[in-house]
């Protein structure tokens, strides 16, 4: 928890000081839909929840086609399934900090690569529409962040990102279960 406040305040402070600092610094906002799943043993009958990511960055160039670019995003993940004819759906909310190393293949498309450290702030099971118990889950997150983008009208982009968790959602299980997330994104750069 303290790690990851201290990410968070690191992130905020740096694009604080972006704004007005004169520099080549990129700012902007993104935001998109998820297509979350649960991978692991055991699973399978899990299928796709379809929900939502928003995000603020500051884009850092350091070489010619290089920069780096960290994050603050809000992502609503999870998975949904059918449990003899009951519709169950898993929401787990995290608060994401991914710190992306992006390279300008052509022109305005990119590749991007990075790690993320996520932070669980909500959860639940719901089933018939009663929301239901999870047991215990772990807090945080650790995945690896690889997508590609294209800037367009200097000001506007679009943006597809795979996120592969590496960390256990369950604290104390003997099953493995992990997030499996991507994520499509427009954004807009101030």
């Amino acid at each position: 928890m303290k790690c990851l406040l201290s990410l968070i305040i690191l992130l905020v402070s740096t694009l604080s000081y972006g704004q007005i600092s004169e520099s080549n610094k990129n700012i902007g906002i993104k935001a998109g839909l998820n297509v979350a799943d649960i991978r692991g043993e055991e699973i399978d009958n899990f299928k796709s929840r379809i929900s939502f990511n928003i995000s603020l960055f500051l884009e850092y160039p350091i070489l010619d086609n290089f920069s780096v670019q960290p994050e603050l995003q809000y992502s609503s993940q999870g998975a949904k399934f059918n449990l003899s004819g009951v519709d169950v759906v898993i929401n787990l909310d995290y608060f994401n900090v991914p710190i992306m190393v992006k390279y300008y293949i052509y022109n305005r498309f990119y590749g991007q690569i990075g790690p993320q450290l996520g932070y669980l702030v909500s959860s639940n099971l719901k089933a018939e529409g009663q929301d239901q118990g999870l047991g215990e889950l772990n807090k945080l997150d650790v995945a690896l962040n690889v997508g590609m983008g294209y800037q367009f009208y200097k000001n506007f982009l679009v943006e597809a990102r795979y996120n592969y968790g590496f960390l256990n959602t369950q604290k104390d299980s003997r099953s493995e279960n992990f997030n499996s997330v991507f994520q499509f994104s427009v954004g807009y750069i101030f």
